[in-house]
């Protein structure tokens, strides 16, 4: 029996059998959006490095993370890739001080630590550890733009400690105290130890005069820690929460141990950036409910005016050569697509570079439109509230003709933990779900970390009340200030936001579906489950509540998605969940699973027997189902199946509503 094909999906066959990229007809339009492939399989520029001379960037990531390709501004060739066999981990690189074509990097080589100079004008590795020296100590911090780190050898045979600084000269090491004995030009003392869960920090000359910085759990978990230790001058910069509600910068004396508050802001500093000859900071990043930077030193103010001024956005100071003549800098524009300038300080001029080197997206993007139109489609948001705490968060537009539409259909992605939050920097899942044609919000909710620990301790006994409150607000705020379609709004939550969504569908008809991964429909099995794990040091449940205790019991129960299966029972939901999920295992939703795919017809339940939290290990196969689940409720344009993620699907275990999967067949 030969069953005939409508136009549609006559098409689709086609686009399936010639594996190329194909979107379903009925949303058509008059350009191709990026497919998931170039999305979620594209390579971008990790922390590109420029010379002295600024004719030389050096960059990991575009063809792989261990790969450093080397591009020579002046002659345009950006496809050269320095041949450093045997490296499986890279710490950090960065340009010699000394040689204007020589690297020094840091890196795991042949199984060991090491460092390294390549020479990349005559193609030659200079170790700068020996063989029989084992790395003893080593530290590096991206919120610093790595332009300060450590790394100190043990040489068996001789019995002799050394550091061996950024530029790759060597310094003895004659007090094993002293954690920094790089550029000991001044008098000073810095010492770590751990004590109690602890991390100590020790300084000054004198033993009785000596200051310790002690930095807990929290602050550990806040990000305070070591920043540079300065060259010329006895200081020591750090990060800290300790006494105070955000991340700050401060400065201390390693002569006295004084210490001076240099910058605290609303927000925890995001990042440091540092002078690349002194590590001394004289800029500093931070977020609210936009990207801020702020200048420490006047010496670099008409820098980042003068960066600021270009109308692409806040700068992001990546790299700055030694003697600090060139910069790399980075914008994100409104579509969150990483750019890549080098700057010229002296002549005030910049230029792009690995655009559309560094990715398979983001050319034809950015051709659509201005930079400054393309801004605009990146918006952050604050909210004030009486008797409420104050909320922030970002709403990103669709790229002008994607929307078929007077108003679009929307997505709340919502982070994680809660402790964790959102920022505006490019972010896959926001950039894959507004090439579809829809906006996207993501809400800081209270409990969401960045913002001060006392933000961040609003989640108390609140997953229930204030932080969906919390995220319904923000809705409204974005209903009535964006154009969104209040008819075509779905949610997107994985692990607490996963929780969060359910919890949302169950008490609003606000959303017409939802996406759900390795969450817990289940918080009494879940707090279970995890003080069976921790004990006493789990805080979860004087966050959430007692299982122990009968009353908490019972409101632990009332607060979950299995105790609203009659709420769910009609919600179009799409569930995912990993079978080697350590956080939430399969065994905790027993109960919710099954039981609403008996109750709820609309339900799918997709089993990925091999993935852990956060499905890294299935990322393909969710994005695929979820964007024809997404055209199916929202009746937006998707992507159709290619024949690898076809194939990928019929081996899934997939329960419950498949008809908007037959579609892609």
């Amino acid at each position: 029996m030969i069953k005939l094909l409508s136009l549609k999906h006559m098409i689709m066959f086609v686009c399936l059998i010639s594996g190329g990229l194909c979107f379903s007809p009925s949303y058509a339009a008059h350009e191709t959006p990026p497919s998931r492939q170039d999305i979620f399989e594209s390579r971008f520029a990790g922390r590109p490095a420029v010379n002295q001379t600024g004719d030389l960037v050096a960059v990991a990531g575009l063809k792989g993370a261990t790969v450093i390709s080397l591009l020579d501004l002046a002659s345009a060739n950006y496809d050269q890739v320095l041949d450093i066999d045997g490296i499986s981990q890279l710490y950090w690189y960065r340009w010699s001080n000394r040689d204007s074509h020589v690297l020094v990097i840091s890196c795991k080589r042949n199984q060991r630590d090491v460092m390294i100079e390549f020479d990349t004008l005559n193609k030659k590795i200079h170790p700068l550890s020996a063989t029989d020296e084992e790395q003893t100590g080593s530290f590096s911090t991206y919120k610093n733009n790595y332009a300060f780190t450590y790394d100190r050898f043990w040489n068996k045979s001789q019995n002799l400690l050394s550091e061996i600084s950024a530029d790759g000269t060597r310094i003895p090491v004659p007090d094993r105290r002293n954690l920094f004995q790089a550029d000991r030009q001044q008098d000073g003392f810095i010492h770590v130890a751990f004590q109690a869960g602890q991390i100590v920090w020790t300084f000054g000359m004198e033993q009785g005069r000596q200051t310790q910085l002690k930095i807990n759990a929290m602050d550990q978990r806040q990000g305070s820690g070591l920043i540079s230790i300065a060259s010329g001058k006895s200081a020591a910069y750090f990060l800290s929460s300790v006494d105070a509600d955000t991340l700050g910068l401060i400065e201390v004396n390693l002569k006295n141990g004084g210490r001076k508050i240099l910058a605290q802001e609303g927000a925890d500093i995001k990042k440091v950036i540092l002078h690349p000859d002194t590590a001394v900071p004289d800029i500093i990043e931070y977020e609210n409910f936009e990207p801020m930077v702020k200048v420490l030193d006047k010496a670099v103010a008409d820098d980042i005016a003068f960066l600021s001024a270009q109308g692409l956005g806040p700068p992001g100071i990546v790299d700055r050569s030694p003697k600090d003549l060139f910069w790399i800098v980075k914008y994100e524009f409104g579509n969150g697509i990483p750019v890549f300038y080098v700057y010229d300080r002296r002549n005030k001029i910049i230029k792009s570079i690995v655009t559309g080197q560094a990715t398979t997206i983001g050319t034809n993007e950015i051709a659509h439109e201005t930079a400054k139109e393309t801004a605009k489609r990146m918006q952050g948001f604050s909210i004030a509230r009486a008797g409420e705490p104050a909320l922030s968060g970002y709403v990103a537009l669709p790229r002008a003709g994607l929307c078929q539409s007077e108003k679009c259909p929307a997505v709340l992605l919502l982070h994680g933990g809660p402790g964790e939050r959102d920022f505006a920097a490019y972010d896959r899942e926001r950039y894959w779900l507004t090439s579809r044609g829809m906006i996207v919000i993501n809400v800081n909710y209270r409990g969401s970390r960045g913002f001060g620990k006392q933000f961040e301790a609003l989640d108390k006994l609140q997953w229930d009340s204030g932080i969906p409150k919390d995220v319904m607000d923000a809705l409204h705020y974005v209903l009535a200030n964006y154009p969104v379609d209040p008819g075509r709004i779905a949610l997107i939550g994985t692990s607490f936001s996963g929780y969060l969504s359910f919890n949302l569908m169950a008490r609003s008809n606000q959303f017409k579906c939802a996406i759900v991964d390795s969450a817990s429909a289940d918080l009494v099995r879940f707090s279970e489950a995890r003080y069976a794990t921790y004990g006493e040091h789990s805080d979860l449940l004087s966050r959430i509540g007692d299982p122990r205790l009968p009353e908490e019991r019972a409101r632990l129960f009332k607060m979950s998605p299995v105790s609203k299966l009659d709420k769910l029972k009609d919600a179009k939901l799409l569930q995912f969940h990993g079978g080697s999920d350590a956080v939430v295992g399969m065994d905790i939703n027993a109960d919710f699973s099954p039981a609403l795919l008996k109750a709820n017809p609309n339900y799918t339940f997709v089993y990925l027997p091999d993935a852990s939290h956060g499905l890294p290990e299935a990322r393909q196969a969710y994005h695929a189902i979820s964007e024809l689940f997404l055209a199916d409720c929202l009746n937006i344009r998707a992507q159709n199946l290619d024949v690898k993620e076809r194939n990928l699907l019929d081996g899934l275990m997939i329960y419950g509503r498949k008809l908007f999967l037959s579609t892609a067949y």
